[in-house]
């Protein structure tokens, strides 16, 4: 991955021997990665949500395997170009699908931040209880601005994730119940794994699903 996701392991992949172990994201410009707004000497490792930078990815590890494996160096391409088209249709599609959405209701309120990347790609707006990371701390202070801002901005939906417990989201429903704005609970959006079913358990499958899922409750 090469963004901080793997955290302590990567200390015990840098002294691995006799293995191909490749930093995915060392050729991606610093510019197209996402600083942490709350750790700002941190990168968010959230980049798969943006097409772009999968792209410079992809091209990176294949040349790495190229080079370790030159037998198959024309598969690895060929395989590496067919994927890049599938990448390209797809967000052409997520762009298709998120169109229909107009400028205030393109607004994604979640539990933390790992949608910034998608967000930057397709035109919306992230506002979240956390950071980049679900270990990042939050307390009523957080609540409180992010309901007020759910109630200004007219959120008709927030949603939760597949990996980060609901109960955050459910106080930030009450919060709004309180003020006297009606607000759903959406559901579970991707964010750090895929999902169960046929339409989520692949990596152009959760892109798609993410979008549908937003231009269902958000509309």
């Amino acid at each position: 991955h090469g963004v901080h996701l793997e955290g302590k392991i990567i200390e015990v992949l840098e002294k691995m021997q006799g293995t191909t172990v490749i930093d995915a994201a060392s050729q991606v410009p610093d510019s197209l990665i996402v600083a942490d707004a709350n750790f700002p000497a941190s990168k968010d490792p959230h980049y798969w949500f943006d097409p772009l930078v999968v792209r410079y990815t992809l091209e990176h590890i294949s040349a790495q395997l190229s080079a370790q494996y030159p037998a198959y160096q024309e598969e690895i391409e060929t395989n590496l170009e067919n994927y890049l088209r599938e990448i390209d249709a797809t967000a052409d599609s997520v762009q298709k699908i998120l169109y229909v959405l107009p400028e205030d209701r393109r607004i994604v309120v979640t539990t933390h931040d790992a949608l910034s990347y998608f967000a930057r790609a397709f035109g919306l707006t992230v506002k979240t209880l956390q950071g980049a990371s679900t270990v990042s701390s939050f307390g009523l202070r957080e609540i409180t601005e992010l309901v007020n801002f759910i109630c200004e901005n007219g959120v008709p939906t927030i949603f939760l994730e597949n990996i980060v417990s609901p109960q955050s989201m459910e106080s930030v429903q009450r919060g709004c119940e309180k003020k006297g704005c009606s607000v759903t609970l959406g559901p579970e959006l991707l964010s750090d794994s895929l999902g169960n079913e046929t339409d989520q358990d692949t990596y152009l499958e959760m892109l798609l699903f993410n979008a549908t899922t937003l231009v269902k409750y958000l509309q």
